[in-house]
């Protein structure tokens, strides 16, 4: 009976040192894919942070957005300095041969703390989130803007020379749901007799302006062989990603 109960004892330490094993073996593989993140951010290279995107994630950030976040990170918080062991949780899962990793904890910054939540899918991260007071209305300015001027314009360049459907494939669902096809092709049908095939394209101003949602207007001149039209394209900013949600295109003046 002495050494079965020995035994018992013998158990129960294995298991408690597999157990801690297991909690330091998943607290450093957390560790260091929450520190590769913050590595990229603190490098204020957008692209080293798209590269621990998976590809599903990356196709809804626009690479604009994702600076003058990184930009906010580094003005308002300043570099990561590391985790907080005591206020990190990591978990690890396999299924169907999928290995799907959850990290979240404290981060400390030379400024202050937050809260940082990493997903990833089979090592690429699928989700982040990182809060902070200091974070509330971080997109105050958007400096480049060439990505929404050429969707803009390709968008404007569709509907002018009758591409409709493929116009109306770029604007977001709800705006898609109030312009019909029908009545840009409509439009078209009045206004071209009086100005013309399109020739051109004109940036006239564009505006800036944060909120909720941050928005950005772009007007142009329509350029045409006859009358120039006025045109004005906006976009809001949802997240990290910007949306095409409103057209408005002016027939020529008489």
């Amino acid at each position: 009976m002495k050494s079965f109960l020995a035994g018992c004892g013998a158990v129960v330490v294995l298991v408690v040192v597999v157990v801690g094993a297991l909690l330091l073996w998943a607290f450093h593989r957390g560790a260091a894919e929450q520190e590769a993140f913050y590595r990229a951010v603190d490098s204020g290279n957008v692209d080293e942070v798209m590269a621990l995107l998976d590809t599903e994630l990356q196709q809804a950030i626009d690479a604009p957005v994702l600076a003058v976040w990184v930009k906010a990170m580094q003005t308002r918080l300043g570099k990561c300095k590391g985790l907080r062991a005591t206020d990190f949780n990591t978990s690890t899962q396999i299924k169907d041969g999928v290995k799907m990793t959850e990290s979240r904890g404290t981060v400390r910054f030379e400024q202050g703390d937050a809260e940082s939540e990493l997903v990833l899918r089979d090592g690429k991260i699928i989700q982040f989130h990182v809060q902070s007071d200091k974070l509330v209305d971080w997109f105050t300015e958007l400096s480049d803007t060439a990505l929404y001027e050429k969707q803009a314009e390709d968008c404007l360049t569709k509907i002018m020379t009758g591409k409709i459907d493929e116009a109306r494939a770029m604007m977001h669902e709800e705006l898609q749901k109030v312009l019909t096809a029908e009545q840009l092709q409509a439009f078209l049908d009045s206004a071209l007799p009086e100005s013309g095939a399109m020739k051109g394209l004109a940036l006239e101003s564009k505006e800036f302006r944060p909120g909720n949602p941050p928005e950005l207007d772009l007007k142009y001149t329509i350029e045409c062989e006859k009358k120039p039209m006025p045109a004005r394209i906006g976009f809001q900013f949802v997240d990290l990603k910007g949306h095409l949600v409103s057209v408005s295109i002016s027939p020529p003046e008489s």
